[in-house]
C-alpha cells in the first residue's frame, strides 16, 4: 500500500530512483533490453519431484546412453558419518516411471471411467477449511487493529513516537500476515 502523503524524507530523489530502476531493469539482458529464457538440452518429465528413497534427497536428472536418468550421488563420507546404508549412486531410468504412469492415465481417463474418475477426483479436494483456521486468522487481525487503537491512544496521550512507531510497524506487519492467511484459505475452496 502506498501512502498519497509524504510521510518521510526520501533518501532517493524519483530521477534516480527511475535511473536505478532503469538499469536493474536491462541488467543481465542482451542488446535488445528483452531476456531469453536458455531451454534445456535435455527435458526431463519428473524434474524436481523424485526424491531419494535412501536418504530422501531430490534426484537429479542426469542422460546416460541417449536415456534418461535420475540420479543420487551420495558422498560415502556422509553416508557413513550420518549411518545412512546408501550405495555411492542409485539410479532410476525415467521411462520406468512414464511407461506405467501413461498406462494408468489411458485407464483412468478411458471414455467409460472419465465420469468415476472426475468424481474421484473432486471427492479428493478438501471440502472445507476447518473453521478454527479462519477463525484464529480473523481473530488476529481484530486483536491487531484493537492494537493500533491502544497505540494511536498512547500517542495522543504524549508517548515516544519512535518508540510508538516501532509497535504499530510491528503490529501491521502481523496484521498483514493474518490478511494473508486468511486471503489464501478463502482462495483455495474447491469451485
Amino acid at each position: 500500500m502506498v501512502s498519497k502523503e509524504i510521510t518521510y524524507e526520501p533518501l532517493v530523489d524519483d530521477e534516480i530512483f527511475a535511473q536505478a530502476q532503469a538499469i536493474l531493469r536491462h541488467r543481465g539482458r542482451g542488446t535488445g533490453g528483452e531476456h531469453v529464457r536458455q531451454r534445456t538440452r535435455n527435458p526431463y518429465v519428473f524434474r524436481g519431484m523424485i526424491y531419494c528413497a535412501a536418504c530422501d534427497r531430490r534426484m537429479q536428472g542426469q542422460y546416460n546412453h541417449g536415456d534418461a536418468y535420475y540420479r543420487c550421488r551420495f558422498p560415502q563420507e556422509y553416508a557413513l558419518a550420518n549411518q545412512v546404508p546408501h550405495p555411492r549412486n542409485v539410479y532410476l531410468r525415467e521411462d520406468a516411471l512414464t511407461d506405467p504412469l501413461d498406462t494408468w492415465l489411458t485407464s483412468a481417463f478411458a471414455p467409460h471411467r472419465v465420469e468415476q474418475t472426475i468424481t474421484a477426483m473432486a471427492d479428493a479436494q478438501p471440502l472445507e477449511h476447518s473453521p478454527a483456521t479462519g477463525g484464529a486468522a480473523q481473530a488476529i487481525i481484530n486483536e491487531c487493529d484493537a492494537k493500533l487503537e491502544r497505540y494511536r491512544a498512547a500517542l495522543d496521550a504524549g508517548a515516544d513516537p519512535a518508540v510508538v512507531t516501532g509497535w504499530i510497524a510491528q503490529t501491521q506487519a502481523e496484521r498483514a500476515r493474518a490478511e494473508a492467511n486468511l486471503c489464501t484459505i478463502a482462495g483455495t475452496t474447491p469451485r
